[in-house]
């Protein structure tokens, strides 16, 4: 008997554990990116306090005199290189950003209209006025 072809991505995309298995994959990516991205700001966070605080002492100590921001900043920005994203994907990042907001808004709502109404019941509840 001779071999049957089988498209492997049609048996894939039909089968329910490998999509199962595709959205966690998905999920485990985002989430880890996001953990990556918020230990980065972390690491940066961390540079600017230290930044702020050596900035600080300078000036207390007045050793660098008046004009010690301008030429610390423009001193900065010749130093270190600063990769830019491109239009396309700073517009991209603000939609999803907005996005991201807007569920933030829509949840925080939702929420408060949850709690007012649990206000509103739970005591009516538990004097009996409300039977279940």
């Amino acid at each position: 008997m001779a071999k049957k072809d089988i498209d492997l991505a049609v048996v894939l995309h039909d089968d329910c554990d490998y999509k199962d298995w595709l959205v966690e994959l998905k999920e485990r990516f985002y989430s880890h990116r996001l953990k990556a991205s918020c230990a980065t700001n972390g690491y940066l966070l961390d540079f600017y306090w230290k930044l702020g605080r050596d900035i600080e002492a300078k000036q207390y100590t007045n050793t660098y005199g008046s004009g010690f921001y301008k030429n610390l900043s423009q001193d900065l920005i010749k130093k270190i290189k600063i990769t830019m994203p491109s239009d396309d994907v700073v517009q991209a990042f603000e939609k999803q950003v907005d996005d991201i907001y807007g569920n933030i808004r829509m949840l925080l709502l939702k929420n408060k209209n949850l709690a007012e109404q649990r206000d509103m019941l739970l005591p009516r509840l538990m004097s009996g006025k409300l039977e279940v």
